[in-house]
């Protein structure tokens, strides 16, 4: 007997069947990573919602329970400690909120009139500029929009657009970015 006249069977898989296994892994990680990126982004914007609706609660209380009977103008009478609005330091922003601020980052944003001028008085411009708060708005990130992007809707309380008439009057409502201080 000698040694040449052995045969052996290779086993293994072939070119073609290693390929076919790569494909099947590449397309299912390609379903994995668009399943998990709407998953993320349809809870950031739940997290957001949730965040704008928490800021919209302690605002209100603010007007109904400080002594000024109506809506700040400055971030850190909401976020000042002891109180029953308080909110975290890093809940609100003065800059329009981005994806990067995160889900729990909203901004709020102030509505009122001027408190003299010649009818009709013009919106106001700048935070200085109101002097009678009408409403709030609180913008917040939407994570979940066909174009994410800052989203207004559904988070006002009080006024937030048209006009005011005192006495003969015609203010114009106008609304800016609260600032911390609200000046």
């Amino acid at each position: 007997m000698s040694f040449t006249d052995i045969k052996t069977k290779s086993q293994g898989f072939t070119i073609v069947e290693l390929l076919i296994v790569v494909v099947v892994i590449a397309i299912l990680a390609a379903i994995t990573i668009v399943s998990y990126t709407g998953i993320t982004n349809r809870a950031n914007a739940a997290g957001a919602q949730e965040t704008a609706s928490n800021v919209q609660k302690k605002v209100e209380t603010y007007a109904a329970d400080s002594t000024a009977g109506n809506y700040t103008k400055a971030i850190n009478d909401l976020t000042a400690a002891g109180n029953s609005w308080t909110l975290p330091s890093n809940t609100l922003t003065t800059s329009n909120p981005t994806a990067s601020n995160g889900s729990n980052t909203v901004q709020y944003r102030i509505c009122g009139r001027a408190n003299s001028g010649t009818s009709p008085v013009a919106a106001p411009t700048t935070i200085g500029g109101i002097s009678v708060p009408t409403g709030y708005i609180i913008a917040y990130w939407d994570y979940a929009a066909s174009t994410p992007g800052v989203n207004t809707s559904g988070v006002t309380g009080g006024q937030v657009s048209g006009s005011v008439t005192v006495g003969s009057t015609v203010y114009n409502i106008g609304c800016v970015a609260a600032t911390a201080t609200g000046a």
